[in-house]
């Protein structure tokens, strides 16, 4: 995978988790507000936080799965890079391929 899209995915991975993560720090810090009454924007808002976050839980496991998937990459790929261009082949190891 190119460097360039290692870098669009964790982009990526950091905006999908990025709005639940708000709206529940949104709700954390407005739960004992003073309300208004019927036409309350702070609890119009915690309402709209909450459903962000009913609605996004997929999204969360899906950001969460890729970014385990990105960093267990990085991990293999320089040990994997190391054994691809080292220049060892089959046939370098006179390996005869005999069927």
């Amino acid at each position: 995978m190119k460097r360039s899209k290692k870098i669009l995915l964790l982009i990526l991975c950091i905006a999908l988790l990025f709005v639940p993560v708000t709206s529940f720090f949104y709700i954390a810090g407005h739960m004992n507000h003073e309300c208004m009454g019927v036409d309350c924007h702070i609890c119009a808002q915690i309402g709209f936080s909450i459903h962000n976050i009913n609605i996004s839980k997929i999204y969360i496991i899906a950001a969460l799965y890729a970014l385990i998937v990105f960093v267990t990459a990085l991990s293999i790929c320089p040990s994997e890079d190391v054994i691809c261009h080292s220049g060892i082949t089959l046939i370098s190891l006179k390996v005869e391929l005999l069927n």
